[in-house]
């Protein structure tokens, strides 16, 4: 990063002499109004002082001590005022590895070791995917098990409307799909979102009718064979595929006791 020297002779140490002009400038102005950010003005300034090795653009000086990104968005904005008026090339962030990381430099103040380690980057794990299931006689539950006894009917109806859903898979459900409950602005069929947005359902033609994806099926299957709903043929059908949660191999009493979750 391109910097004038100033002519001072105390900047002979500072690797950044342009962002040490600046900071203090600012801090001077701060003093002469008595204003509070005088005092982070002197800390960053103090800091940039006695940093030896120069940066390639401004946000780098985060990493010192008591500058944060308000100040180096600040000076970076100072540094591109400058180019322009001078001629000079604007300078790029450095981008990921690129960015060499500088030594945060001690002023004598507690918490600077601390501040130092939290500035490094740690790597992200990944997240397991994970399968959704219903929790057992909620809206999203009903629905499901509604589709499903359709196909199991062997009567060809695949796509149910919501009015016929709601009509056969109340049964299935412990709230209601036509009136919200106390202090709830939505009914059962809320689950319906979920569903969709988790790809179990299918929704198509106007006005809407819903039907299983594949991967409904198969956990629709899951769930009836769980809760004994299921056709011969549909159990059978369960028996070769492995199942999704060790929750579905339980027995009726195990599933009304447990919660709607999310199982690796």
């Amino acid at each position: 990063m391109s910097q004038s020297e100033p002519g001072s002779s105390r900047f002979k140490n500072c690797g950044n002499p342009l962002l040490c002009e600046w900071l203090e400038e600012w801090m001077e102005k701060a003093q002469g109004i008595q204003s509070k950010a005088y005092f982070a003005y002197k800390k960053a300034y103090a800091s940039m002082l006695v940093h030896p090795t120069p940066f390639h653009h401004p946000s780098e000086a985060e990493k010192l001590h008591g500058i944060g990104k308000g100040l180096a968005l600040k000076l970076e904005k100072r540094m591109i005022t400058h180019c322009k008026a001078n001629g000079l090339p604007i300078p790029e962030r450095v981008k990921g590895s690129e960015k060499r990381n500088h030594d945060q430099i001690s002023t004598g103040t507690q918490g600077d070791g601390e501040a130092s380690e939290s500035s490094q980057s740690r790597p992200r794990q990944k997240r397991k995917q994970s399968t959704y299931v219903p929790r057992f006689r909620s809206g999203a539950y009903a629905i499901m098990l509604t589709l499903h006894e359709s196909e199991e009917s062997g009567n060809g109806t695949q796509r149910l409307s919501k009015e016929e859903i709601i009509a056969a898979g109340q049964k299935y459900c412990d709230s209601s799909f036509d009136m919200a409950e106390a202090g709830r602005g939505y009914t059962a069929w809320v689950g319906i979102k979920t569903l969709l947005e988790k790809g179990y359902v299918w929704k198509q033609s106007s006005p809407p009718r819903y039907s299983l994806t594949d991967t409904g099926k198969a956990m629709a299957t899951q769930l009836a064979r769980a809760s004994g709903k299921g056709s011969p043929r549909s159990q059978m059908a369960a028996a070769g595929e492995p199942s999704t949660s060790t929750n579905l191999q339980s027995s009726q009493t195990d599933i009304n006791q447990e919660e709607e979750r999310v199982t690796a």
